[in-house]
């Protein structure tokens, strides 16, 4: 990697963009169901040889246009987080809010030195400072606040701006987006792998909200009861939604079956 850092596997590869360590990442998670997230089984680099060069040349282009990707950092929430932020009143939007200031906290730290940070916007937040968790502590000054942009001073950081469609418009947020779906489909592979072992025909899935992936809950429902995996490690909630009991269809009793 351009940091100096070498992967030969895409777990390695996942550890070395880890904004927390794998060791903070795994502290919670249930002993017996711990390869959900963190089997590596199967797992294996797909790019071309022809793809990884491609990037290469990109990077190399845009080191000769004067912006030398040194460092990229990926700041993964679980499930079981999410929840727990539900439990406490927090949205997802929170939580994505916090991992962005903690992410530019620790550019800063790499940066050694005052920075311009772009962040999309969240939720469509125009005044950011009320909301701020790990940038609560410092001294912020507002520069404007609207809907297309917020952006403030943060004393001992930089500046930071909130932009809409920033992935759009802005090169490197777009980039940074590109490894983080990256990251996440990765890690969602892992989470398919785990239960297909148990249950065959449960589809290969995003993970997003979307027909095949209700399919994918619905058929593991039984398999997931059956070995005790807590449903706060699998479903997200949302604030005021209960636990859901989900209705388990013949087909998917069959396939726990067999």
């Amino acid at each position: 990697m351009r940091c100096g850092v070498g992967a030969e596997t895409p777990d390695e590869l996942l550890q070395a963009l880890f904004l927390d360590g794998q060791a903070k990442l795994r502290a919670r998670c249930p002993t017996q169901h711990e390869e959900q997230c963190w089997s590596t089984r199967d797992e294996r680099f797909r790019a071309s040889d022809a793809l990884v060069a491609a990037v290469a040349n990109d990077l190399a282009a845009l080191e000769k246009a004067g912006v030398d990707v040194v460092r990229c950092r990926v700041a993964v929430v679980c499930v079981e987080r999410l929840n727990d932020a539900v439990d406490r009143g927090k949205s997802r939007l929170d939580v994505d809010l916090n991992a962005m200031e903690r992410l530019v906290v620790a550019a800063r730290g790499d940066a050694g030195e005052d920075l311009l940070a772009t962040c999309g916007k969240v939720g469509g937040i125009d005044r950011y400072p009320s909301r701020f968790d790990a940038l609560a502590s410092y001294l912020v000054s507002s520069i404007e606040e609207g809907r297309a942009r917020s952006a403030y001073r943060v004393a001992g950081i930089g500046e930071v701006a909130f932009v809409r469609d920033a992935d759009a418009s802005n090169m490197l947020v777009g980039m940074a987006s590109l490894v983080g779906k990256w990251v996440r489909d990765a890690m969602m592979e892992r989470v398919v792998r785990y239960h297909q072992r148990d249950v065959p025909t449960a589809p290969t899935v995003s993970g997003y909200n979307d027909p095949k992936t209700a399919r994918f809950i619905d058929e593991t429902a039984l398999s997931r009861k059956t070995r005790n995996m807590p449903d706060r490690c699998f479903e997200r909630r949302r604030i005021g939604e209960l636990p859901k009991v989900l209705p388990i269809s013949a087909d998917a009793q069959d396939a726990a079956r067999h």
